[in-house]
């Protein structure tokens, strides 16, 4: 048995200085003192569970030039990111068995994280194929711009051929006619009125749609709205659940006219008011999840020019350490820090994971959250080789374990143990999503 000594453990909501003995991956025992067996030395740090990034884009495939399995686990691992759910609009995208086969053999051998694997929901998609594979379904896109858009004609049969697979869907909420007229009124001006071009009514009007179209059929797929990015669209959401991604929470479009299509993303970062409503919601309970987005292009794309260049930013390594400094500058509660990176995901996607209790994984993260860091370029794990966070403080794990295993050290990195993940199904309580 191992046990990890030394260290203060969160357990059920808080602190506790206790030991935790593992077997077979998973935890076994959790005691005071006294376990005996091969010691995993935690001593002064605190012992939390991995986090569980439910948004992240690792490209492979046809986008290697971008990022791989490989480097973006790496990224996860280092970030203290354990498990991660990959979107399906990659080159070719997940919607058939043959395109989910040929992603999760570039997973199975190249990724240092647990996964779960996303199955494309589009007209084309043969989602009752994918059904017995996948983890969930979606990204699903309501604005075009990619193969996987869907119109809001075709979205109520969809929803059904999803409950019918019991699987999660998770929606793109922009409304695509206000995005065309956003774009065509702003395009090719300067890079701040990018919010203006795809505004925050074309996020509450594709979510206050899509919950209409809901309501309306009897039967529903668990439903969860990805990057929401404007406070205002929290408000029209109830019995679903909620993303919003750090550089959400983190950036203003005033680096928009700082670090220009670095920090272009979709939906757009928003102004200083609605960034501070934003947290306002997350310690409130009204946010379930933060999840990365981690979406990366290469620099010579973002170079092109702003219009031109693609959207996403990175993140998936930066996200955990960049809240942790706000767990220590006590702008968020641990509690809080905890169930959106870890419990709630885990809930939603019925994991083993994201918890420390007997019989849960043994994904845990090492922190010492004295040793606070400036982001470095050299310090990326990501084939990208960027961020938009460079400077900012951070905390950084010590150690990242999964399964049992330490997988990353700051030394480097240890064995590439990555599989699949086993979801047992929705259970998250979504009466009970605003609690803290």
């Amino acid at each position: 048995m191992k046990v990890v000594k030394g260290g203060r453990i969160y357990y059920k909501g808080r602190l506790v200085n206790a030991e935790l003995g593992i077997e077979q991956g998973r935890i076994t025992k959790i005691k005071k003192t006294g376990l005996t067996g091969d010691i995993v030395n935690a001593r002064g740090m605190v012992v939390l569970p991995g986090a569980i990034d439910i948004h992240v884009h690792f490209r492979d495939m046809d986008l290697s030039d971008k990022e791989t399995w490989e480097t973006g686990s790496k990224a996860a691992a280092a970030g203290g990111v354990t498990t991660v759910i990959e979107q399906p609009n990659t080159k070719p995208p997940t919607d058939s068995r043959k395109t989910y086969k040929q992603k999760k053999g570039k997973a199975k051998t190249g990724s240092f994280v647990d996964y779960g694997i996303n199955g494309a929901v589009a007209i084309h998609s043969d989602i009752s194929g994918l059904s017995p594979f996948v983890s969930g379904f979606g990204e699903t896109f309501l604005a075009g711009g990619n193969d996987l858009h869907v119109r809001y004609e075709d979205l109520e049969g969809l929803l059904q051929a999803v409950e019918t697979t019991k699987k999660v869907l998770t929606i793109h909420a922009e409304d695509e006619k206000l995005v065309e007229k956003g774009i065509s009124r702003y395009k090719n001006t300067r890079e701040s009125n990018y919010p203006k071009a795809r505004p925050e009514k074309a996020e509450e009007k594709a979510v206050d749609k899509v919950i209409d179209i809901y309501n309306k059929i009897e039967r529903k797929p668990p439903l969860h709205f990805c990057h929401i990015s404007s406070y205002k669209t929290l408000n029209l959401i109830n019995d679903s659940t909620v993303e919003v991604t750090p550089h959400h929470l983190l950036l203003t479009k005033s680096d928009l006219k700082s670090q220009g299509s670095y920090v272009k993303t979709n939906p757009p970062i928003r102004g200083r008011k609605n960034r501070a409503m934003l947290w306002k919601a997350l310690n409130s309970g009204e946010i379930d999840v933060i999840a990365s987005d981690h979406a990366p292009h290469t620099q010579n794309e973002k170079e092109q020019g702003f219009w031109k260049a693609p959207s996403g930013v990175p993140g998936v390594q930066t996200m955990l350490p960049q809240l942790a400094y706000h767990v220590k500058k006590r702008n968020l509660s641990l509690k809080r820090f905890v169930k959106t990176l870890c419990e709630n995901p885990s809930d939603i996607y019925g994991l083993n994971k994201g918890y420390i209790k007997k019989g849960m994984d043994a994904d845990l993260i090492f922190m010492d959250f004295s040793d606070i860091t400036r982001i470095k370029k050299n310090m990326l794990h990501s084939k990208c080789g960027w961020t938009p966070y460079t400077g900012r403080r951070a905390i950084f794990p010590q150690k990242t374990m999964l399964r049992g295993k330490v997988i990353y050290k700051k030394s480097g990195f240890r064995d590439k143990i990555g599989e699949e993940i086993e979801p047992k199904g929705y259970r998250k309580s979504r009466e009970n999503r605003k609690t803290t």
